[in-house]
């Protein structure tokens, strides 16, 4: 069985002698200074005492254990040959998977993924492509059995599915599972020995996205700085709690907010007192009360701004979305 070493290579008038790979053997290490394919199968390997001139670049072991793994890697090859021959005969059915099953198959078995998806549509191609045919005959009268229109749907559907499929392999070098295969598939996952399956939820290796979770400190003060603004409307015992836990600094949030609302205040109030000249009910007078009310607000906020924190009345609308940090 070929173990992978690598034999000696000699001087030459321009190169100097390498020496072949390092075999630990009982305590002892070994040189392979020859190694010769067998006509049964197989290499011939020759081993010599390791020379104490050479330095040790490439080490393996031959021992019980070593040669069990191989053997069990030599085994798990085969099988993957086997089931890669099969893999790509029943490409025309296995490229109706999901993508992601397809991807894990792939680097499973040593094959392309993107080829099982381009063989699986022949099938839904030539199902497609004989409903076309067929309406086309009962058409120009060649005396073709007459289609129903549910099967000109399906003919429809799995030919718009497989030209995006197509598209999606064609462009972009990777499998595209077809709507029946991924049903299917997902019925038996949820059904069937999931230890014995790929998961359909995976992400295909390289694609996945690897995260540390942050400290809850941390993520507390990336909410603050996302909500700051808002912070800006809570009462003034609140504003210091957050700045005392968090370092919360409201001068840099609160103007800016505060020139919002009151611009929304004023044209809120000119818009009311437009409605209310204009015959406006008791619901544009409130809205006329509530705008100049908030526009009022924010001109005292304004002033006392310049002086520590100043709370809103609109406080207790974004109180709850600070409940964490409070």
């Amino acid at each position: 069985m070929d173990k992978g070493w690598s034999a000696r290579v000699g001087k030459t008038p321009t190169s100097p002698e390498h020496p072949g790979t390092a075999v630990l053997c009982g305590d002892e290490y070994y040189e392979v200074v020859e190694s010769t394919l067998q006509q049964q199968g197989g290499v011939r390997y020759v081993l010599a005492p390791w020379r104490d001139e050479h330095a040790i670049r490439v080490a393996d072991r031959y021992d019980e254990e070593s040669e069990a793994q191989r053997v069990a890697g030599h085994e798990a090859a085969l099988r993957r040959h086997r089931y890669r021959r099969g893999a790509n005969l029943l490409g025309i059915l296995v490229g109706h998977l999901p993508s992601g099953v397809q991807e894990q198959l792939g680097f499973e078995l040593g094959i392309l993924p993107a080829r099982l998806s381009l063989l699986s549509l022949l099938l839904p191609m030539g199902v497609a492509a004989a409903i076309i045919v067929s309406q086309v005959g009962r058409l120009t009268g060649v005396g073709m059995p007459p289609v129903s229109l549910p099967m000109i749907v399906v003919a429809g559907f799995f030919l718009g599915e497989s030209m995006i499929r197509f598209l999606i392999i064609f462009t972009q070098s990777r499998p595209a599972g077809s709507a029946i295969g991924v049903l299917l598939y997902l019925l038996a996952y949820a059904v069937g020995p999931r230890e014995r399956m790929f998961s359909p939820f995976a992400s295909s290796r390289g694609n996945a996205i690897f995260t540390i979770a942050p400290e809850e400190e941390r993520e507390l003060q990336d909410e603050l700085l996302m909500k700051a603004p808002y912070a800006t409307l809570l009462t003034p015992e609140e504003q210091r709690r957050l700045a005392e836990r968090f370092g919360f600094d409201y001068r840099k949030h609160a103007y800016g907010i505060t020139w919002v609302l009151l611009i929304a205040g004023i044209v809120g109030a000119v818009s009311s007192f437009g409605t209310l000249r204009q015959g406006g009910g008791v619901s544009a007078l409130l809205a006329l009360l509530a705008a100049v009310g908030l526009a009022v607000e924010q001109v005292i906020r304004l002033l006392a701004l310049s002086r520590g924190p100043a709370g809103s009345v609109l406080g207790f609308v974004v109180r709850p979305m600070m409940r964490r940090l409070l």
